[in-house]
């Protein structure tokens, strides 16, 4: 059964500053389907989002996430940082990152990473005497801490 999840972040009062960070994480046969939208109306407002989504399996993880900055939020900064991680050849992680600014005078910017857990790592810890599991799991969980820090 589909998880959707709508996430709101609203910044209107001046010099408001918002830092989210979201870890979305499908296993097995999971689908999971995330909204995040961030509105910026107030100046001087500063927004920044990191998202790290995992598919393993055969999970599917879809998320759209918008950051609008209104013509009102003069001095406004916004970041939108995506960062994936799949596991598996039916895993599938896919990001839709959107923005939309209306003042010339505000800063946006989104970036997407998207990778694999790479081979040579796991194959360097396992000839450290670590199992491809455990290798496995040390590596996912370094992408995951950075959501925690």
């Amino acid at each position: 059964m589909p998880e959707d999840k709508i996430i709101n972040v609203i910044l209107d009062n001046p010099g408001q500053t918002e830092v989210v960070k979201l870890l979305f994480e499908g296993k097995g046969d999971d689908k999971i389907n995330v909204d995040l939208n961030v509105v910026q109306t107030a100046p001087k407002t500063n927004s920044q989002i990191l998202i790290v989504a995992i598919a393993a399996g055969e999970a599917q993880v879809t998320v759209h996430g918008k950051l609008f900055i209104s013509e009102k939020a003069n001095g406004a900064k916004g970041s939108m940082i995506f960062k994936t991680l799949v596991e598996g050849e039916k895993a599938k992680v896919t990001v839709f990152p959107d923005l939309e600014v209306k003042n010339k005078d505000a800063e946006a910017h989104h970036g997407v990473v998207t990778m694999r857990l790479p081979e040579a790592a796991i194959f360097y810890a396992e000839n450290r005497g670590l199992s491809k599991t455990t290798a496995n799991q040390l590596l996912k969980k370094s992408i995951i801490e950075e959501v925690n820090i």
